[in-house]
């Protein structure tokens, strides 16, 4: 310990003694590091967390099909949703929800107030593990028709538009000029794949007449412990025959009728996964750029101590202990780099969450979490040890006696200008593969925007 001391000791005074060279190389670490924690904490709340939900692995979305009509995925029907609640052997629970209907709110003979709601069967809360804030959510005894008027709001109506009123419980709203008593108030950390203000009950009817063309329910399914992905895709395909045989006229092979079933985790992601692994891939060439540059900089440094390095291991001074006091000196280049990279991040995630787009999935999950800090703590250490090798290994092949006698030219000064072309040809190669691929993103983009959408779109 007290050694370790001693080399960082030393290695704060030979970067204080260059604050130029710091200075440059703090700044490139700092940017690879910033813009990796930055887009890494997009992809770990966006792609690594799990959802928040009771055992968000077995939740998973149901949709019908009809292929060769071109409709290759489809909400279901009542019927549909009767039938597989009835004939399921995989799903320990189905709940059907029709979400994003808006609603007029109002309240003592005040102004309505638009808002959006989400029309659920009682199950569907559960099934997700909400615990409400207040009071309670809608029963089975409620979800039926005429007795439905039981309203559950979100934390954000509750708060801005009841004022955080700890006693609205039992208290009435109108919806669309029908009163509905408030039983309970969902948590903050809530949230959904369609934001919800208030959330009612579907109030399905099995004994009404069978509309199986229309299509407006989507359906979640929790499976059961013991049951696969695949195994749950097989019990669908029975349930798809067994609809084939209820109504033949419309549940066609012809058509490519069929049912399916998606991880909840990949509906929420949607398509933007394959894009933000890019992004992630993007950056992390970005931090291996900025340690070549780095490394080429130590080389250098190296280079011109070579005499300093040469008395010290005359005076006895190991080329493993002459090494390991480089790597010291280019980890605590690294640790400042990290800290003001984790600066940068922490400015750029706020800078991301600002310009995303409200389409992207859990925009209120991105920030610099637990999970982000160990991430850049590793990035920070991995990056120290990548650059901190090449000056090393250059340490530990350079002879010292012929650094003593030539001031550090020859065999060394060719292997040190060796190592430098080295790294300034992967640099350029690393820049080129970026340079390409945002070029050819760059002209997708421009491909895309002339596709004719088949109307007018300006105004």
């Amino acid at each position: 310990m007290h050694s370790f001391l001693s080399d960082l000791r030393f290695a704060f005074r030979m970067l204080r003694k260059s604050p130029g060279f710091t200075l440059l190389a703090v700044l490139a670490i700092a940017l690879g590091i910033g813009a990796n924690t930055a887009i890494f904490s997009v992809v770990n709340a966006v792609l690594l967390k799990p959802l928040p939900y009771a055992q968000p692995d077995r939740l998973v979305n149901v949709w019908g099909k009809f292929d060769k009509e071109g409709i290759p995925k489809n909400w279901l029907s009542e019927p549909e949703y009767w039938d597989l609640k009835k004939t399921n052997q995989s799903f320990a629970s189905v709940a059907a929800f029709a979400p994003g209907n808006g609603v007029n709110l109002t309240r003592n003979s005040g102004e309505p107030l638009r808002v959006t709601a989400t029309y659920a069967t009682a199950s569907l809360l559960p099934m997700l593990g909400v615990a409400p804030l207040l009071g309670r959510t809608y029963s089975p005894e409620e979800d039926v028709p005429g007795r439905e008027q039981v309203v559950v709001l979100s934390y954000g109506v509750w708060n801005a538009q009841f004022g955080g009123d700890a006693n609205i419980l039992g208290k009435e709203i109108n919806l669309d000029g029908k009163p509905y008593a408030i039983i309970g108030v969902l948590p903050k950390t809530f949230s959904f794949s369609k934001p919800a203000d208030v959330w009612l009950p579907l109030a399905l009817d099995p004994g009404k007449e069978p509309d199986r063309g229309s299509h407006y329910l989507q359906l979640l399914g929790k499976m059961k412990p013991s049951i696969s992905l695949a195994q749950s895709q097989q019990d669908l395909d029975r349930f798809a025959r067994y609809e084939t045989e209820q109504a033949p006229d419309l549940y066609r092979s012809d058509k490519g009728w069929g049912v399916f079933a998606r991880p909840l985790q990949t509906e929420v992601v949607g398509k933007v996964a394959d894009p933000l692994r890019v992004l992630l891939g993007a950056v992390l060439l970005v931090l291996l750029i900025a340690c070549a540059n780095v490394a080429n900089l130590l080389l250098v440094k190296a280079s011109s101590r070579q005499r300093e390095i040469a008395i010290r291991s005359a005076l006895g001074a190991s080329q493993s202990r002459l090494a390991r006091q480089l790597l010291t000196e280019a980890a605590l280049l690294s640790a400042i780099g990290g800290v003001v990279g984790l600066v940068f991040a922490l400015i750029g995630t706020k800078m991301l969450v600002a310009i995303a787009p409200a389409s992207l999935p859990r925009l209120a999950d991105i920030h610099v979490d637990a999970t982000v800090l160990a991430f850049t703590a590793a990035v920070t250490l991995l990056t120290g040890i990548l650059f901190g090798l090449a000056p090393s290994l250059h340490v530990m092949r350079t002879d010292p006696n012929q650094s003593l006698k030539d001031g550090g030219k020859g065999s060394s000064g060719v292997s040190s200008q060796r190592a430098r072309s080295v790294l300034v040809v992967s640099e350029m190669a690393l820049a080129l593969v970026l340079l390409v691929g945002a070029g050819l993103l760059i002209r997708s983009f421009q491909q895309l925007m002339q596709v004719d959408p088949g109307f007018r779109a300006d105004h």
